[in-house]
């Protein structure tokens, strides 16, 4: 009978430790995390809460960004477009996958993001122009940036709100 207990008690930890761990997750607010690919970098540290990826001003073209959610309700994604030179909008693409082009020496120019499934939040998103500065804060799948006129993007930031 003790074995039966004791293995009891372990599922009962168990359950305990991972319903701790879903409350806390589910207290923790949901939080935007990006990185972005540079010219002459590759891959940048990932940033979040509207901090910026990239280096505004220094004449680095970013590439390409993966964007992901944490602590995210269920059945929600974050999905985003680039407008990449001599390619245009490419398509859609969601949770962290690389939107944009990598190994091609290519600008990106222009961002579109929305939050499918997130209901009650919205993404609000800016990008750093060369030879503009930084954009008006966009959101919900408005475009930042410019198209037509080969202007490279240099740095983002994104939060949710």
């Amino acid at each position: 009978m003790k074995m039966f207990a004791k293995n009891g008690e372990q599922n009962i930890d168990q359950a305990k430790g991972l319903l701790k761990e879903q409350f806390e997750k589910s207290q923790s607010p949901m939080q935007i995390v990006y990185q972005a690919h540079l010219q002459d970098f590759g891959w940048l540290p990932e940033a979040a809460g509207g901090a910026t990826a990239g280096e505004p001003g220094a004449g680095k073209r970013l590439e390409a960004v993966r964007i992901k959610l944490q602590n995210a309700p269920q059945g929600a994604s974050v999905k985003y477009s680039v407008h990449v030179a001599n390619k245009g909008w490419l398509p859609e693409v969601a949770d962290n996958a690389v939107g944009g082009t990598t190994g091609e020496s290519r600008r990106a120019e222009a961002v579109k993001i929305k939050l499918p499934g997130c209901e009650g939040y919205g993404v609000f998103y800016r990008v750093f122009m060369q030879g503009k500065g930084w954009s008006v804060w966009c959101s919900n799948g408005q475009v930042a940036g410019t198209t037509g006129e080969s202007r490279q993007i240099e740095a983002i930031e994104i939060y949710v709100e």
